[in-house]
């Protein structure tokens, strides 16, 4: 239907990747044969990811990330960080 790969992520689910352009066909595709999702929806997905381990950088990134959520303007924003579970709270 014009998928451009499937991979599984830890709990089992199928992950679909696509072209934007062909998103609309390919998540039709899937409904029609009863497939359902938690989401179909554009995302940047990078190609590489760095990895920070400075504790003042990880803080003041944790920091921008929070000011990103909070602010009304920002509807979504993507990131390569690979330690993302390493921001403090």
């Amino acid at each position: 239907a014009g998928a451009s790969d499937v991979n599984f992520d830890e709990e089992g689910v199928a992950v679909v990747t696509t072209e934007p352009n062909d998103l609309r066909t390919v998540r039709e595709y899937l409904e029609g044969k009863g497939y359902t999702y938690d989401s179909a929806e554009i995302e940047y997905v990078p190609s590489n990811y760095t990895r920070i381990d400075d504790p003042d950088t990880l803080k003041n990134l944790g920091v921008m990330f929070e000011h990103l959520d909070d602010c009304d303007d920002v509807q979504d924003y993507w990131h390569n960080l690979e330690n993302e579970d390493d921001l403090p709270d």
